[in-house]
């Protein structure tokens, strides 16, 4: 019952731009919701947040079987998991694990997800992979006499710098990675311009492909 629940608000918020999918092949999915968004969210379904992030976290695990055209691990997982559990024998726990598959497979996957994995998957170069967020205000500084009394936001951009095919991570490299900044309002003003002009610029591109 909280699975559907879960799945039903996930598909919700897909439905209204409210949801990113993080993609990090071929280990795992995340997702991203505003944090006011989500209070809402659990709220409208009647969700616990950890009943939430606890369902979340195995609808990620059965997405990324889905988006790497693999999802019998996931079956024997799950088989593994509820055995015992369960009254259900092993054929009727296989039954029930393709059916957690195939909900899922309705509610959140598309062909542009799977494009989006496929092209990250492939990448020769970092890919972006989440983004968090805090605003302050410098209050002492060991270099300075004076305060500056200007808020910033300091952003954490995480991103996946190896993939499965790496030879990086056969030697024990790591797949993921992040780096800090920090954000002035007049700096995020002009990074907004930026990636508003590139984002034309690819809804152009993309919009002559499909011509």
């Amino acid at each position: 019952m909280q699975f559907e629940k879960t799945l039903a608000m996930l598909s919700d918020l897909k439905d209204r731009s409210e949801l990113f999918i993080a993609l990090t092949p071929p280990f795992f999915t995340a997702f991203e919701i505003d944090r006011e968004i989500l209070k809402e969210a659990l709220v409208e379904h009647s969700i616990a947040e950890a009943e939430f992030r606890r369902e979340a976290a195995n609808v990620g695990r059965i997405l990324v079987s889905i988006l790497n055209d693999d999802v019998e691990p996931y079956i024997a997982y799950f088989v593994e998991n509820s055995l015992g559990s369960s009254d259900s024998d092993a054929d009727a726990l296989q039954d029930q694990g393709r059916s957690l598959v195939a909900q899922v497979c309705d509610k959140l996957m598309d062909d542009r997800l799977q494009q989006r994995y496929d092209l990250k998957k492939s990448s020769k170069a970092p890919g972006f992979t989440s983004v968090d967020w805090d605003v302050k205000v410098k209050h002492f500084d060991a270099h300075l006499d004076s305060l500056i009394r200007l808020p910033y936001a300091t952003f954490r951009i995480a991103f996946q710098k190896d993939f499965a095919d790496s030879p990086l991570l056969f030697f024990g490299g790591q797949a993921m990675d992040s780096v800090q900044m920090n954000f002035t309002v007049d700096e995020i003003d002009y990074l907004q311009r930026v990636l508003f002009t590139a984002q034309r610029r690819l809804r152009e591109l993309e919009d002559q492909i499909k011509a």
